[in-house]
């Protein structure tokens, strides 16, 4: 844990510096002459920034404890990054006029400057801090898969040993003390005799339980290894976060109505122009506690399907890569049928069969659909208009990590990667 928390500081330590390493730079290029008064005019407000800067790039995910992506991967997140942040910084200064700056191309040149610099620091120096595994393990559990997932993450985890638990308390104090174990593995839940490893534990040796290890390098829980007790103690059904998401469902959903009303008439146009038919189409859906509703969208497909003829239309196309076609939603948001985060809303017939094919499906249907979802947005292929029992029951264990994690900072965090992954244009329907 202090090692976490030391790596933690380390690398706020480093974002800080190359934050204000790149406003020097611009002062230096914009302000020669007045150097040292403008860094001290600049460097409160722009502490506020690095802190908007530092929870924007926390919701996108570059914070993850297994974040080591590709340098194309790492470009793309960190440019989204980066205009969300210049959007956010921009309404500070506009917000705060008391600081008495307003550093419009400043504030362009600097983000400029931070996106090139962090991206450097991100995609070079991270990883050679932080990609390498430090921390030796012994794992007691039969899930040797983790090995190479630990191996692939930023857990800071290196497998020393494996076995299937069958070590004694004897052997395992030996072995620690021979090969230098920090940390020992175990499936908590069938772990037979814990005073096996109670006492390395109180000697400072880190125990960590396999399942969850799984679970947060996959983001997702394993059917296999949840049952009705399960689903008691980790699902909350309580109100906590209920208000407050509620809250922000509500203020998000103005603006995006405003832009559904002022692009309602000209889309509506295009689909009569495209085949003549309605601008919209409503489609049952399941909704929280089993509830059906009617959620709106923009027509993609023909109203009817001759033989030979294609299922999406010219204008659906546009309007399924832009996204454009979910915007009738928001009328489920402001009706309180739907959420913006939430598992996908499911057409009856479909929920019906999956319900008997499918362990606990209707767990999901405990809290709102949403447009987006953890599952929307992690699942790499999706089942797509055809009933798919695989797909779908991968995606289920999607949505309960979702179940088990739903905070106002989960909710926040799938907010911000749906905008890259609408950016990105991938696994998005």
């Amino acid at each position: 844990m202090q090692n976490k928390n030391l790596t933690i500081l380390l690398i706020l330590a480093i974002d800080f510096l190359v934050f204000y390493f790149s406003l020097a730079i611009v002062l230096l290029l914009r302000m020669n002459n007045t150097f040292f008064e403008s860094f001290r005019e600049h460097a409160l407000p722009f502490f506020f920034l690095f802190l908007i800067y530092e929870a924007v790039i926390f919701f996108m995910g570059i914070w993850d404890r297994n974040f080591l992506p590709s340098r194309k991967n790492l470009f793309n997140l960190l440019a989204v990054a980066q205009i969300i942040s210049l959007f956010f910084m921009s309404i500070f200064f506009y917000s705060f006029p008391v600081f008495y700056i307003a550093p419009k191309t400043n504030l362009i040149i600097f983000s400029i400057f931070l996106f090139i610099f962090i991206f450097l620091w991100k995609s070079f120096f991270y990883p050679r801090l932080f990609g390498k595994n430090s921390k030796r393990a012994l794992l007691l559990d039969e899930n040797f898969s983790l090995t190479e997932k630990l191996e692939d993450s930023l857990w800071n985890i290196k497998v020393v040993e494996k076995a299937d638990g069958g070590f004694s308390a004897e052997k395992i104090k030996k072995y620690i003390s021979e090969n230098k174990v920090d940390v020992i593995i175990i499936n908590l839940e069938t772990f037979g005799d814990l005073e096996k490893i109670y006492s390395v534990f109180l000697d400072g040796v880190e125990i960590l339980d396999s399942n969850f290890l799984e679970e947060e390098l996959e983001e997702k829980i394993s059917l296999k290894k949840i049952d009705k007790k399960w689903i008691i103690k980790n699902i909350n059904n309580g109100p906590q976060n209920e208000f407050l998401i509620r809250l922000i469902d509500l203020f998000l959903a103005v603006p995006v109505l405003i832009i559904f009303l002022l692009v309602y008439p000209f889309v509506a146009l295009v689909i009569k122009m495209d085949d003549g038919g309605r601008a919209m189409v409503s489609l049952e859906r399941v909704g929280r506690f089993n509830k059906i509703f009617y959620l709106k969208k923009f027509r993609s497909m023909p109203e009817k399907i001759k033989e030979g003829e294609r299922r999406i239309t010219k204008v659906g196309k546009f309007l399924r890569k832009s996204s454009l076609d979910e915007l009738p939603q928001v009328l489920s948001i402001i009706k309180g049928e739907m959420s913006f985060i939430g598992p996908r809303p499911e057409n009856l017939s479909y929920v019906k069969k999956y319900e008997n094919l499918i362990p606990y499906y209707n767990m999901r249907h405990l809290v709102s659909p949403g447009i987006s979802g953890w599952a929307q947005i992690r699942q790499k292929e999706a089942p797509h208009h055809a009933l798919d029992v695989d797909l779908t029951a991968e995606k289920l264990e999607y949505d309960l990590y979702y179940l088990k994690n739903r905070t106002l900072f989960m909710y926040l965090k799938i907010v911000f990667r749906t905008v890259l992954v609408i950016f990105n244009r991938k696994n998005y329907d």
